[in-house]
Formats: C-alpha cells, structure tokens, sequence
C-alpha cells in the first residue's frame, strides 16, 4: 500500500459525537462555558469504534459521500484563505460531517471554522489566531468543553459566526461572544453545539514505522471512517502539491525539485484504487476551490476548469481575473485562430464554471469607446 504510506501520518484523530444545545446543560467547566452533567452525558448514544471489527480487512473501496449522501457537507470545499487555519477549518468540517452522520443524516448544522480558529487558542491575539497554525486535536477539545457555534464560509450568510477570511488575503480572526450574521436570529450561546468525545493521537517524529505498524494504522483509519465519518491528518506539504492538477491523476510523493514548506492538515474522506490496483486516499483539502489546479468547485462536485477550457482552445495566452467573478481567457483554436471568452467565477454566490460568453473571435468581447474632449 505504497501510496496509503506516502501520507506522513503525525495525527489521527478519532472522537464519537453526540450533541445538545448549550442552554440545557447544567454544569459548567472551568472558563464559565457550559457543558452536560456526567449523568446526562452517559445518556446519550456514543458512536465508537466497534472493537469487534479492528482486524478484519476494509473493503477496496469506500467514499464518504456516498456513504451519508444526505451529510452534503462532506463534498463542501471551504476555503482557509491565505491564513494557516487548515487545521481549524478542516476540523470545523469534521466536526459538521460527524454531527451529521451521528445524527443518522437528520441534521446538517454548519460548525463554525472562524470560531474553531479564533477561540481555541485563548492566549493568542487575533493576528495569531490567523497565522500561528494549531493543531486540530485542540479544537475538538475545545468544541468538547465549551462547544462550537454555527458558520459557513466566507460571505456565505450561513450560521451565526461565518469566515471572515477571503480567499486571497489574511485577517485578524477574533473570538466572537455574538453572532456576526445579522440575518441569524438564535444568539450565540443558544447555538453553540457541544460534543462529547474522545481522541487518540498517534505521534510518530522519530520513529521508523514497521509494515506492521502501517497496515494498523491504515486499517485503524479506514474502520474508524467507515463507522464515523471523515477525519482530519496532518501530511508533509510541498511546493509542488500547490501546482498538482488533479487530472494528472494521483498526488503520489513530493518530486525531487519540490521544497518542503510546513505541516498541513487535510481531511480524509474515504479510500479507492486505481485501475492498475494502486490504493489512494480521498482527500478534502481547504484550499481555493476556484483554483484551476484542484478538481473540485465550492460544491465539490469533481470539474476542472481546464477541462471545460480545453474544449475551445488549443493554447492559452494570458487568463485574467476581473473583479474576482469573471475570468477573461485568450487564446487560440486548433486552426490556428485568436479567440477569447468570459468565464463566470465560482463565488459563494455563483458555485459553478460556466460561460458567460463563449469562446469566438476576440472582437466579440473587446470593445473601443471613442471619448469626446472638450
């Protein structure tokens, strides 16, 4: 399982899910959040790891968004921006996919990353809260003790605290005691969703893993994904993942021109192989999803821009973003002629690739005004 190995595992992270609003629990921990009694906590269902099946063989395939098809959140791509909160939005999408799952798909609510991002820290400012990077761990304890409110992704207008981060920028990212979405009427501590849970963490810096201690650790994963939901790893990133097209097909290792940048958390939604039989991972990253190099749009339905781009242009000269809804594209057909089109932009409000005007002769969508001076 050549490329199950190639995902440098540092975390693994595993909780069951229960959840309950904020304004019936009675006991509160220390920081004055709220939390249920003992009594209360063990009278709710707890979804574990049947220990029954930890050595029996997962099937060769499995895909989380076929699994629980009414959780859409789990093909949701939300976008961290340029601050380094993978892991708290990634755990924000953990946490919304399993509540959903535990709820045996009857309810769907937004975990909020900007809260996941901006709270769990309490000795951080709110530069840091964007650019220190955390460990998703954190959060889920964080989420267990005092609980998460709801929020979408930025402008999203969904759930009481949405991201405030857009795609190509930083911000500082402030722990909110109120909800920031105006068109949300159920204040924040009503909203808040604590779960009860528990994590394991597998920490291997230093330590050369036996095959034996991988298939464990892949098995232990999967079973884990099968029964819960999606979870969060931290892998190796490499600048060369960063420019990685998913239509050239499975991300194996970093190349040897690649330069190591930092620790990444993903999410790992389910498992496949290829038609040669190589195993991979399916992945939920939080990285742009307009970007042309990733495979999915902001619905996470798999499309390729360059695919759609493709069908009209042999090449491409130059492709411009205009006020981030609108892409220019020029170039050329496979005659040899200059042609131009304008592509709608995937926002939170307009989620899918489309032509707004299709491709054909540049002069259909340039066009020279003669001014009149005085």
């Amino acid at each position: 399982m050549d490329v199950l190995r190639n995902l440098h595992l540092l975390l693994y992270v595993v909780f069951g899910i229960t959840f309950i609003e904020c304004s019936i629990a009675r006991r509160a921990p220390p920081g004055g959040a709220v939390m249920l009694a003992d009594k209360e906590i063990e009278a709710h269902p707890k979804l574990r790891p049947n220990p029954k099946n930890s050595r029996a063989s997962a099937p060769l395939a499995f895909d989380s968004r076929e699994a629980w098809p009414n959780c859409t959140s789990i093909k949701r791509i939300r976008d961290q921006g340029q601050c380094r909160t993978c892991w708290a939005v990634n755990a924000a999408g953990v946490l919304t996919d399993r509540i959903c799952i535990a709820s045996g798909q009857a309810i769907n609510p937004i975990i909020s990353a900007h809260q996941a991002a901006s709270c769990t820290y309490t000795s951080q400012n709110a530069d840091e809260n964007c650019e220190a990077g955390g460990n998703a761990a954190h959060a889920y304890k964080h989420a267990m003790l005092y609980g998460l409110p709801t929020g979408g992704e930025f402008k999203s207008h969904l759930g009481c605290v949405p991201y405030i981060v857009d795609p190509f920028s930083v911000a500082p990212l402030t722990c909110s005691t109120k909800c920031t979405n105006r068109e949300y009427s159920i204040p924040l501590e009503k909203d808040k969703i604590i779960i009860d849970g528990y994590w394991i963490n597998h920490i291997k810096e230093e330590y050369i893993m036996s095959q034996r201690d991988i298939d464990a650790a892949v098995t232990q994963i999967q079973h884990d994904i099968m029964l819960n939901g999606p979870l969060t790893v931290t892998v190796d990133l490499y600048s060369d993942l960063a420019t990685w097209n998913a239509s050239q097909g499975i991300y194996k290792k970093p190349t040897a021109s690649a330069e190591y940048q930092k620790g990444h958390i993903v999410t790992i939604i389910g498992w496949n192989r290829t038609e040669d039989g190589e195993p991979y991972w399916l992945v939920r990253n939080s990285w742009d999803p307009s970007n042309p190099n990733w495979m999915y749009n902001f619905d996470g339905d798999a499309f390729n821009i360059g695919t759609m781009v493709s069908g009209y242009f042999a090449s491409v000269n130059a492709m411009l973003n205009q006020d981030g809804t609108r892409m220019v594209v020029f170039g050329k057909n496979a005659d040899g002629e200059s042609i131009a089109g304008i592509v709608n932009y995937p926002t939170a409000f307009a989620r899918k690739f489309t032509w707004l005007i299709p491709p054909g002769p540049t002069k259909h969508i340039l066009r020279c005004e003669q001014q009149q001076h005085n």
